[in-house]
């Protein structure tokens, strides 16, 4: 095999590293965020309220979340009732705006239960200052 010593390989830049790691980052630790914010607000609730996540649309529907999963690097695959219907919408992290809210358990029709998955497990939440450990 021939070598040839000019040959040098190119490295990928510092910020083409950082750029690809905290891609990888965001989608997945946004949604444990999300998982662990939510977890610790329903520690506080009154026994006749529940926690219902909702996502308002640009056309000012409103969609009642269920669950909520981290795909690839950035983008996140959110499932969940539109009108009545079974919807799934797909959007980048950084574009999603959830609302949450804390009805009584009487407004509500069904007890919600909101799902959060990264890399195809849910995510359990745990207090801060431990890492979430997917089930």
């Amino acid at each position: 095999m021939n070598f040839d010593p000019s040959y040098i390989p190119r490295m990928p830049s510092m910020q083409e590293i950082l750029a690809d790691e905290l891609a990888a980052y965001s989608a997945r630790e946004f949604v444990r965020g999300i998982a662990s914010s939510l977890e610790l607000a329903k520690r506080g609730l009154p026994p006749d309220r529940e926690c219902v996540l909702e996502i308002a649309l640009e056309n000012g529907e409103i969609m009642q979340v269920s669950r909520i999963s981290a795909e690839g690097t950035s983008v996140l695959r959110i499932e969940g009732i539109l009108a009545g219907d079974a919807c799934l919408m797909l959007c980048h992290h950084s574009a999603l705006k959830l609302l949450c809210s804390f009805p009584s358990k009487t407004k509500t029709t069904q007890k919600p239960k909101i799902g959060f998955y990264v890399d195809g497990k849910e995510v359990v939440p745990s207090p801060p200052n431990q890492k979430d450990q997917p089930r």
